[in-house]
């Protein structure tokens, strides 16, 4: 008898054991009963379940389920986070609270919207957590799209035209040294940046035991909430981000190599042998989807997230040549799996170091724009980068950014022989008139764009973008005849507007470093063919100031327009419009 009352008793400690180990949502608070179109609607939810790893999401898995007026059905995932407390003086953070699960949704659509919650283990599933809110109206423009043409928009069908810079990393403090920057770039017109996640930087895995990383699969949270800020910061600065997920230094043992901290690397328990095999082994792309998984989990809602960069300069990673197919299907795998993972459909590219890169990745489908990246101290850099783009739109179909650009090694030639910027200048403007998706990214963000206050270059440059309808008029590059000291480059629409940048090729950096500033180029004729015949507003505008310099009456005649240029001692920019 006391043998089976024994029995009993451990068969009830085993069915209540199993009973709470099942996972089961006690509570889910929502920030807020209305959301504005394309904001932010948080749930917070508690929830009991057994699992080792709250960030592996074959340990345990928090889905939502949201409804919107017309039916339309998006999943998204829950993630696991951890609160803190910004001193905003020292930008340090102290952890609020315990870790606890969230769920973050950004509704397309007014009207009334319903969802569901449910979680999963491996030990059950949770039954659903139902609830409703109302999405209202906005400012917001919305999430930015590709379109036919080589420019992007908003979800209203504005143009979005990428202005601004790489902010790869903070120096000192995130919170300290982004607000600066991102608040000096966004008060001069700036919209645009683009942040890594590297280890030193932005980073969620790294090595266990440096600097706060818990290793694979284990997200480090002080660095998850200093983006959860930078991304809210700059959406209220009205800056949008490419946000680059990997690097090559972390595959790579020769360039910038920081493969010996990697915890991919089978050294540190980590499932790679070679770091080629980052791309190729089946566990280390299951861990890397689950990195994604959660970035997009926790970011993916932020509408000024501009587009997923799958990795920065991948040809620089080790034996890149030999396993350059492994790395095109490694872009495949991943590019498609955001297509079906990322209900808001951010874009996704890539980039390399080199323009020799392999066409192959470039023509992947899930690559929703070609990016190049340019360093080099030749003269005539605003041409080779500009050349650049005009051939990846006509190779590619695709629209185009240059994403770094700079001189061979570090800035500090620039500082010295270039301190007002007339390399970035032309190089910005450049770029933005043969056909990119916007001007060229610079580097040297903390130690030469910052210090040398170059965002006072942005402002103009951003008038001129405001006066061109680049989506709406289907703006193309256009060729232009000049005398031999100008360069000229023109976009054109519809064969009835057009848009001029007009250079005076000896004002560079590197010939005013020798010579001191050129003479004026005078008395130029342009001739711009396939144009429509009749009269045509001709507004010259200063590129410095944006401000319109005087406006001139021409005709076109056989189809082409010939233009007396102003004397042009650096540049001019024009807008050509007909008149009905």
């Amino acid at each position: 008898m006391r043998n089976n009352l024994i029995l009993l008793l451990a068969l009830l400690v085993c069915q209540r054991a199993v009973g709470n180990h099942r996972p089961e949502l006690k509570s889910v608070r929502a920030d807020n009963a209305t959301v504005g179109l394309y904001g932010q609607f948080t749930l917070n939810v508690t929830l009991e379940a057994s699992y080792s790893n709250p960030y592996d999401y074959d340990d345990i898995d928090l889905q939502g389920v949201f409804v919107g007026p017309k039916g339309q059905r998006d999943t998204v995932d829950g993630f696991y986070w951890q609160d803190y407390q910004l001193d905003t003086t020292s930008g340090a953070l102290t952890p609020k609270g315990k870790g606890s699960f969230s769920l973050r949704y950004s509704p397309t659509m007014q009207g009334d919207w319903s969802y569901s919650l449910i979680c999963i283990t491996k030990n059950g599933v949770s039954e659903k957590w139902q609830g409703r809110f109302t999405c209202i109206a906005s400012a917001s423009p919305g999430f930015i799209r590709r379109t036919a043409s080589p420019y992007l928009s908003f979800d209203n069908g504005s143009a979005y035209i990428p202005l601004g810079e790489n902010m790869g990393w903070a120096n000192r403090n995130a919170y300290k040294d982004y607000s600066r920057w991102v608040s000096r770039l966004a008060d001069h017109k700036g919209n645009f940046i683009r942040v890594w996640m590297p280890a030193w930087g932005l980073g969620l895995e790294w090595q266990k035991g440096r600097n706060g990383y818990g290793g694979l699969e284990y997200y480090q949270q002080q660095n998850a909430f200093y983006l959860d800020w930078l991304i809210g910061y700059c959406q209220s600065k009205g800056v949008s981000l490419m946000l680059s997920l990997d690097h090559h230094g972390q595959v790579s043992t020769t360039v910038n190599p920081n493969w010996n901290e990697n915890p991919y690397n089978a050294a540190n328990g980590g499932p790679c042998q070679h770091p080629w095999n980052f791309f190729t082994d089946k566990e280390a792309r299951r861990l890397i989807r689950n990195r994604f998984r959660y970035i997009v989990a926790r970011y993916g809602h932020a509408s000024n997230i501009m587009c997923w960069e799958l990795f920065n300069e991948v040809d620089w990673t080790d034996d890149f040549a030999a396993y350059k197919k492994d790395i095109v299907d490694w872009h495949a795998e991943m590019t498609a799996w955001f297509k079906r993972v990322d209900v808001y459909h951010h874009l996704v590219t890539t980039s390399f170091g080199s323009t020799d890169n392999d066409p192959a990745c470039w023509r992947l489908p899930g690559l929703d724009f070609t990016q190049t990246h340019y360093y080099s101290e030749k003269a005539g850099m605003d041409s080779l980068l500009s050349n650049v783009s005009l051939s990846y739109w006509e190779q590619y179909g695709k629209p185009t950014l240059n994403g770094e650009f700079g001189i061979n090694g570090d800035a500090k030639p620039l500082i010295g022989g270039d301190p007002t910027g007339v390399y970035l200048h032309n190089c910005l403007w450049a770029t933005l008139m043969a056909g990119a998706m916007g001007p060229a990214l610079p580097w040297y963000w903390d130690n030469y764009v910052d210090p040398q206050n170059l965002y006072v270059l942005y402002p103009a440059l951003a008038k001129f973008i405001t006066a061109i309808d680049f989506t709406g008029h289907d703006y193309r590059p256009a060729s232009v005849s000049a005398g031999p000291a100008l360069r000229v480059y023109a976009l054109k629409a519809d064969s009835a507007q057009l848009a001029l940048w007009v250079l005076n090729k000896a004002y560079n950096w590197q010939g005013i470093r020798i010579n001191g500033k050129p003479q004026a180029v005078r008395d130029v004729l342009l001739r711009i063919p396939g144009m429509q015949n009749g009269r045509y507003r001709v507004r010259w505008l200063d590129c410095r100031s944006g401000n319109e310099m005087g406006v001139d009456t021409i005709l076109a005649d056989q189809h082409q327009l010939q233009l007396s240029c102003p004397p042009v001692e650096w540049d001019l920019a024009a807008t050509i419009t007909s008149i009905p």
